[in-house]
């Protein structure tokens, strides 16, 4: 397998030497930059997290959902999969990481959907103010992440309650991929998910599962599943 990868690396290194291709993938249009893991991916099979990406659209519309909120948007592969899904009133994307943001918007042009996608640029957690942020390295943008821990490698950036950006109506759709901050970012929006209905996707690591379980649980969600770490509750 290692050796596979680098061989696709350094293919892609002679193929494309400034690192960045535009490509269809999964019946969208994305900058790709092969630099990348989740990007890497995309290009070599197709597509990245198909599986999850159908069983949240599956639970959104059992649950005739109209409000998309992807949490830890990176470069919007659930985002833009949202808007063209045609199912959704309003898609709010939540990105703090300037790289990401940036193949972010570039994707929503790229799809024709930019002025249809509602981009917010803060992270979010359990009260505003500022958090620690780390960006990941080049190669693993996605793993961009608040820590509790403050380092040289860390900077102060702003973050925001849910609670205090949207106060939607009606039922929602939420993915939340936020390497490990995930139960930060559900107490910052209690007020929002006891006054709806839900289906919620979150990436739970080792550590914070029991914690999101208990939390959303306790709301009157139940686990409808699980793909890999992606954990999906559901409060109708």
């Amino acid at each position: 397998m290692r050796l596979m990868t680098s061989l696709r690396r350094r293919w892609a290194d002679w193929r494309f030497p400034l690192g960045y291709r535009v490509a269809q993938r999964g019946g969208a249009t994305w900058l790709l930059n092969h630099r990348h893991y989740v990007d890497r991916q995309m290009l070599f099979s197709g597509d990245y997290e198909a599986d999850q990406r159908a069983r949240l659209f599956e639970l959104a519309a059992d649950l005739s959902c109209s409000v998309f909120l992807d949490i830890g948007a990176n470069f919007g592969l659930y985002s833009i999969h949202a808007i063209l899904n045609g199912r959704f009133e309003a898609v709010h994307a939540f990105e703090p990481d300037p790289r990401s943001l940036a193949f972010l918007r570039t994707n929503l042009h790229l799809n024709g959907v930019l002025k249809r996608g509602f981009v917010h640029e803060t992270a979010l957690s359990a009260k505003d103010g500022t958090v620690s942020f780390i960006g990941g390295g080049d190669a693993f943008t996605g793993q961009s992440r608040v820590t509790a821990i403050k380092t040289g490698d860390s900077e102060e950036i702003r973050a925001q309650r849910l609670d205090s950006i949207l106060r939607p109506e009606g039922a929602l759709c939420i993915k939340i991929d936020v390497e490990g901050h995930e139960l930060a970012v559900l107490e910052g929006a209690r007020g929002l998910l006891e006054g709806n209905s839900w289906v919620i996707q979150v990436e739970c690591l080792s550590e914070s599962s029991a914690g999101v379980s208990d939390f959303l649980g306790d709301l009157g969600g139940a686990l409808e599943g699980r793909i890999g770490d992606d954990r999906y509750f559901v409060r109708r």
